[in-house]
């Protein structure tokens, strides 16, 4: 499931990247939206690795 919260994050980078805020705003959304992506890709690999040991 993190997986696909980070490739639904992914794809709103264009959004934002097109939108009318200013370039300030553009450059802190991206930076905040690419962190959390890496956190859910991160999460999502420590999560499936767990689920692989229990086994």
């Amino acid at each position: 499931m993190s997986d696909d919260i980070a490739k639904v994050a992914i794809l709103a980078i264009p959004v934002i990247l097109y939108g009318k805020d200013s370039i300030a705003i553009k450059c802190l959304n991206t930076l905040l939206l690419s962190g959390a992506i890496y956190l859910f890709l991160v999460g999502g690999r420590l999560f499936r690795e767990k689920a692989k040991g229990e086994k």
